[in-house]
């Protein structure tokens, strides 16, 4: 199961953790953790969920064929509005908007139009 073991070495690695750290993290050795990401050992479903957790990310995440560099962002993005406060989370989405409207028209976003945008959400 090589893309398997890729999958989580790329999710180890934007996530900036050693084989040491995710040896902490899941209580699974790290030669054990790098067999797995060699693809030379399979984990049992346990260890896969370990993992999984571990990396923030769920196992049928791990186990796809191929990760999309756009799946990869949406998966990150999703992760850092965890635990985010919905007034926050409506912020950026706002934010998103305002920028995709001023590119589609081919107009500059400024700081200004920002600072607006802040203070019509957050006063």
């Amino acid at each position: 199961m090589k893309t398997l073991g890729e999958n989580i070495r790329r999710l180890r690695r934007e996530k900036k953790l050693t084989l040491e750290r995710l040896d902490q993290l899941t209580g699974l050795h790290y030669t054990y953790l790098a067999k797995i990401e060699s693809g030379s050992k399979e984990p049992s479903l346990g260890a896969l969920n370990k993992i999984a957790k571990a990396l923030d990310a769920t196992p049928d995440i791990l186990l796809k064929e191929k990760l999309s560099e756009q799946e990869s962002a949406v998966e990150k993005l999703c992760r850092s509005f965890k635990n985010r406060k919905i007034k926050d989370i409506e912020f950026v989405v706002s934010l998103a908007k305002m920028v995709f409207s001023k590119v589609a028209k081919k107009e500059n976003c400024l700081e200004s139009d920002i600072n607006k945008l802040i203070r019509t959400h957050y006063e």
